[in-house]
């Protein structure tokens, strides 16, 4: 069995006999600037069209791709039989590669669309309302994914719209109000979310380490703020009651202790002692309540004149070494 070439006339010479396979331009005459059809021998037209200038495959009588020029070394894709300047769909100059459409241009697997361009802007995922130069509808899964180089996923939006990240703010940069710059101390991350209920706020995350402010955690709500946990009866929360400031528990449930002060020395304790309110002033420790069970303070007389004072002569009940005592005990006396 031999096998032929397929030769391709192209230069006329209608008129005569035309061998066995091979192909001629429609009319028979020589290839110029008109777009005319490759016959086969029996004069059947295939779907290629050829000119000096440009070629094109048309399918049928609305459906074609014409590959033509836009200028000097700019070949471009045009649909249909189109060629004027605005309608090509892929062209090259050269240096770079462009795309263009008249109206949207899709892009689509296996008939269904996952992202477009058009007047709106540039949407992904599923078909979505535009709002923005740029729209993303999630699939089911997170909205967005950022991973390293490592395709390690480093920060998402899930598809509640909560934002999460490694590292939120990093070290040396800061969210500026327009005054102020809040700068992270470390490498520590911040969340920022509203997810309802007790969670609901501004959380931040901060280092453990003693020598920074933000330790552990803080939850900012309205007329609320919580330090160190969320919803806890064991830690504490800042609290506006009207136009007054209640130190309670983060969870609400009751009032927790205030020490205040400088470096190591306590001004002023008030806290919890054996299960009732504590106070103590200048660095004494808190203690509760005195009564009129304390012992007395010590009875140094003076021997000086005037009227007597008896050690056992009360006052409300109280005698003058147990108000001294009180004092000394609370911190007020030294």
């Amino acid at each position: 069995m031999s096998c032929k070439s397929i030769f391709v006339n192209l230069g006329g010479g209608g008129g005569g006999s035309v061998n066995t396979g091979v192909l001629q331009i429609a009319g028979g005459v020589a290839l110029d600037s008109t777009l005319r059809f490759v016959e086969d021998q029996n004069g059947t037209d295939s779907i290629i069209k050829v000119s000096t200038l440009e070629s094109e495959m048309r399918f049928d009588a609305n459906t074609a791709i014409r590959f033509a020029s836009l200028g000097a070394n700019t070949p471009a894709m045009f649909p249909n039989n189109l060629t004027a300047a605005n309608t090509w769909f892929f062209a090259h100059d050269g240096n770079n590669y462009y795309l263009n459409s008249i109206a949207t241009g899709f892009f689509r697997r296996q008939g269904t669309d996952y992202g477009a361009y058009n007047s709106n802007g540039w949407w992904f995922g599923a078909v979505p309302t535009q709002n923005g130069a740029v729209t993303i509808r999630g699939l089911g899964g997170n909205i967005a994914s950022f991973r390293d180089s490592s395709n390690v996923e480093r920060a998402s939006i899930d598809n509640s719209g909560q934002i999460n990240a490694i590292n939120f703010i990093g070290s040396g940069v800061g969210i500026w109000d327009g005054t102020n710059l809040y700068r992270a101390v470390d490498t520590e991350s911040i969340g920022v979310f509203n997810g309802g209920g007790a969670a609901a706020g501004f959380i931040v995350y901060g280092s453990a380490n003693a020598t920074t402010f933000l330790r552990n955690k803080i939850l900012v709500k309205t007329s609320f703020i919580g330090l160190g946990e969320i919803n806890s009866a064991t830690a504490p929360a800042i609290k506006r009651n009207a136009e007054n400031i209640d130190f309670r528990l983060s969870n609400d449930t009751g009032y927790c202790g205030i020490t205040a002060g400088r470096s190591t020395e306590k001004t002023l304790e008030v806290l919890e002692v054996s299960g009732a309110m504590g106070l103590g002033f200048f660095n004494t420790p808190a203690i509760n309540q005195p009564t009129q069970a304390i012992a007395e303070a010590t009875y140094v007389s003076g021997g000086g004149g005037g009227s007597s004072v008896h050690t056992n002569d009360t006052f409300g009940n109280y005698t003058i070494g147990q108000v001294v005592q009180a004092l000394l005990d609370l911190g007020l006396l030294g």
